[in-house]
């Protein structure tokens, strides 16, 4: 039976969903088990002989230095693909059959070089067919159901995922959607995580192996997820004797504010890009968080969409789409236009008051410039001293 495979590939975990063709149409998305019976899969490749392994790639494709790795260079790009080929590969076991159709969504921000360098990678490894929309419209195809959008609506989407909460507002085209603003912040899960180590850290005196503070790291974000139903969480600190520390949700929400406050701010600015958008889909497991729903509300004026599991938004919206927009343009994806988006350089510099300027003025998003051309000047060996 043929089926619209999507790959939501983040910065620690990839995310598949399968749509399946019904005969006269597409089936709704399912998740894809991609091993030991997880749906998730680290978003990691092992390339070193010690096995060391090399992640984060994908945010690193179209940069003109290539990843080194056991000495050896490997080009973003190149690493995406073969990430996208394993979960392929995975699901044609499962289903006997290679995907009708792929999707592979991408950073709002990217423009048609970044996106360009991606489609090669993956056309050099037979998977010219993929489809490269930008992942803010497969978050918003997964709400599909709930929107009635209109030519030249907008919607705005909210992603908070481990390591970065990203920002756009799109509009609606007859055939697709057009990305009118992003915006990036590295503040995500992990930035939480640490919030409850400092806390859990002031029951330890002296110092601890490593191994103690990883063990601790990994029960403080067990309690970040459990404070985000839970109206408190116990956090058993990894020594001997040492008391437990218990976390209530409304001091980790007065620890995490300010961080909060930081993508809201940033998401005020994006949504000056356009007309106000008829709804904000959130996405990114991170969005589990009440305060972050509480936030994304005083910001925006339509309603807040927010799936059961958030963290698969992505990927589920992506087999969605493509499967939707067979035989016709999926998206389209306009370069990023300054000024957007504040990405304040430190969390203090960010305006105290809800809906304040920096300074009086605008913010404005500070896209990662491009890399200076790297200048080798070529160097003539010295000439050997003749022997006396």
């Amino acid at each position: 039976m043929p089926y619209a495979l999507g790959i939501d590939i983040g910065t620690t975990s990839t995310v598949d969903a399968v749509a399946h063709w019904r005969g006269t149409r597409w089936g709704p998305p399912d998740l894809v088990p991609l091993g030991d019976g997880s749906v998730e899969m680290p978003a990691t490749l092992p390339l070193a002989v010690d096995g060391t392994v090399v992640r984060g790639f994908l945010h690193r494709v179209g940069d003109s230095v290539s990843l080194s790795v056991d000495g050896q260079p490997h080009r973003a790009a190149d690493l995406t693909a073969q990430l996208v080929d394993q979960v392929v590969t995975r699901v044609e076991t499962a289903y006997g059959e290679p995907p009708a159709l792929l999707a592979v969504p991408v950073p709002a921000h990217w423009g048609g070089y970044q996106t360009g360098r991606l489609h090669a990678a993956l056309t050099r490894i037979g998977l010219d067919q993929a489809h490269l929309p930008p992942a803010p419209a497969a978050a918003v195809e997964a709400h599909a159901g709930e929107l009635a959008l209109g030519t030249g609506a907008t919607v705005a989407v909210y992603a908070f995922g481990a390591t970065g909460c990203d920002c756009a507002l799109l509009r609606r085209e007859p055939d697709g959607f057009t990305v009118l603003a992003s915006g990036s912040l590295p503040i995500g899960g992990a930035d939480l995580d640490d919030v409850l180590v400092d806390r859990a850290r002031e029951a330890l005196t002296g110092r601890y192996p490593r191994a103690v503070w990883t063990t601790l790291r990994q029960r403080c974000a067990a309690a970040r997820v459990e404070l985000s139903t839970e109206s408190s969480a116990t956090i058993r600190v990894p020594v001997p004797g040492a008391p437990t520390v218990t976390v209530s949700c409304a001091e980790f929400e007065e620890l995490i504010l300010p961080l909060l406050t930081a993508t809201a701010d940033q998401l005020r600015a994006v949504l000056r890009a356009g007309p106000a958008p008829e709804a904000v889909v959130l996405a990114g497991g991170v969005t589990h968080t009440p305060l972050v729903r509480r936030l994304v509300e005083s910001v925006a004026s339509g309603q807040v969409l927010i799936g059961t599991a958030p963290e698969y938004t992505v990927a589920l919206g992506a087999a969605q789409l493509v499967g939707a927009a067979t035989g016709r343009r999926l998206t389209a994806t306009r370069e990023p236009v300054e000024p957007a988006v504040a990405i304040p350089a430190a969390l203090p510099a960010v305006a105290a008051t809800a809906g304040d300027d920096v300074d009086g003025e605008p913010p404005r998003l500070l896209y990662p410039p491009p890399r200076p051309p790297v200048l080798i000047t070529e160097l003539t060996a010295p000439r050997r001293r003749a022997g006396r």
